[in-house]
């Protein structure tokens, strides 16, 4: 029943598309085609994909949208299972220690060719064909280990046939024998053969089990460990600025193609890194409004860029205190956290392709994103105005209320003229020939104060682009 029919392929996360040509055209590729990704975009979206099967993951920390780091991150989420490791050009980026603690097995040289990277994978490339397995499992009563009682919520499956790297686990593993009810087979950080799990998957187990609470305190210290990586004094300033992030990267390559100067990006990126770490002081674990928004790539990539064009406006407006920063930090980062439960179509917020019944519901997200943020404990009413606020005008072209001068919030005009100035970033991305500069000037600048106005002008379309004169610091958010 356990059977070598197909060897799965390994994913090849590379900005290089000419490196990664080169690994298709390898003649080992006619064995074990690899799956290639150029972006780390591309990469989430085929490691979130539970149809695609992969023997390892090989990611270059430079690939960019969003970098490298990330993607690590993703598939530690999306498959604690497979094992991954680096690849790099000169010298890894990242030291033996901190890729340990990453658990990352090893960094290798792009130069070693593909031959290689299939000869690492060889002990992974066993292909399991459950069907006969599950039915002669139907009529296996045995146990293994001793049964303990849990709460299905509790854990998260994952395919058995992930785990056939060879490599340590660092979870514990647990087989499920029926509802609310576990046995552990396996102690993190042992090693998990693939003919150990070769019997289990010829009793027809067709995924095994850890703990969620396991994962989620390993993602938070991978996030810990990454932010650590970052501030070592030996990783150039340009991976300072580019991998912290992990989002926002469409933005950040904007500003960097416009620009906008080196003290000013890096400014930006602490600013929301703060944010980020913020975010976890209001414990998105109690709300799953607020967990599930952060874990949607599009919404939290959005909310993030908004933030950092937010952030470039902060001393040009001469906002000093400590409160006002934070809360244009986190109400730019959750401005639409009200589309969050809404049909996908209303996501883009392109009113022209909405229905006259979609778009009444559309324009009702900064009331329904207030009234949610309202509901945690410890969020500065502000921020819950500058959020129902952040699409009125002073023209009274705006919604849901049609507001007019006077009446809107100031951190929601820096939310709304940031808002408006990521989505046109985003629709140059897709139409170069779109004039952002004066697209602003035709159809955005006249719905908010001239103050603001004339700040973002000065930091985005003037020849001073260094703006900033400090970083911002846990202390001051």
């Amino acid at each position: 029943m356990f059977e070598l029919r197909r060897p799965r392929p390994p994913l090849i996360v590379d900005p290089d598309l000419s490196f990664l040509n080169s690994m298709k055209q390898d003649p080992k590729a006619q064995q074990i085609p690899p799956v290639i990704a150029e972006q780390g975009k591309k990469a989430q979206l085929l490691l979130a994909n539970p149809t695609q099967n992969f023997a390892a993951v090989f990611v270059n920390p430079f690939v960019s949208d969003p970098h490298g780091f990330s993607v690590i991150r993703f598939a530690h989420l999306h498959r604690p299972a497979i094992p991954i490791f680096i690849l790099y050009d000169k010298e890894s980026p990242i030291s033996d220690e901190d890729m340990k603690k990453l658990a990352v097995q090893k960094a290798f040289p792009k130069s070693m060719g593909y031959a290689e990277i299939a000869r690492l994978i060889a002990p992974h490339t066993l292909y399991f064909d459950p069907s006969a397995a599950i039915e002669e499992a139907k009529a296996n009563s045995d146990l293994i280990g001793k049964e303990i009682t849990a709460d299905d919520s509790t854990f998260l499956s994952i395919r058995a046939d992930n785990f056939l790297s060879g490599s340590k686990s660092f979870f514990d593993i647990y087989v499920r024998l029926s509802q609310n009810h576990y046995v552990k087979i396996l102690q993190a950080g042992e090693d998990f053969s693939p003919q150990r799990i070769a019997q289990y998957l010829n009793k027809g187990v067709t995924h095994f089990f850890l703990r969620k609470e396991a994962q989620e305190r390993y993602l938070g210290y991978c996030d810990q460990i990454t932010a650590a990586i970052i501030k070592n004094d030996k990783i150039s300033a340009e991976v300072k600025v580019s991998q912290t992030l992990n989002h926002g990267q469409e933005t950040m390559n904007f500003l960097k193609g416009n620009g906008i100067s080196e003290s000013n990006l890096e400014y930006a990126n602490n600013f929301i890194s703060n944010v980020q770490n913020l975010t976890t002081q209001l414990n998105p674990e109690k709300h799953d409004f607020l967990k599930t928004f952060m874990a949607d790539l599009a919404a939290y990539e959005h909310g993030v860029g908004t933030a950092m064009i937010a952030s470039l406006l902060i001393n040009p407006l001469k906002i000093g205190a400590a409160q006002p920063v934070k809360i244009i930090g986190i109400g730019s980062l959750l401005h639409d956290i009200g589309l969050y439960k809404m049909d996908p179509a209303l996501k883009d917020e392109v009113e022209s392709k909405m229905t006259p019944e979609q778009i009444q519901i559309y324009q009702t997200h900064p009331t329904v994103g207030a009234e949610m943020l309202g509901r945690i404990k410890g969020i500065d009413p502000v921020v819950v105005q500058a959020v129902s606020q952040h699409h009125e005008r002073r023209n009274k072209t705006g919604f849901p209320m049609r507001l007019g001068t006077g009446y809107i919030n100031r951190v929601a005009e820096i939310i709304g003229i940031s808002d408006e100035f990521t989505r046109l970033i985003k629709k140059q991305k897709e139409d170069p020939k779109i004039d952002i500069q004066k697209l602003m000037e035709l159809t955005i600048y006249e719905g908010f104060s001239n103050y603001i106005v004339d700040a973002f002008k000065f930091v985005f379309f003037s020849h001073s682009k260094d703006t900033v004169k400090k970083k911002p610091t846990l202390k001051t958010l």
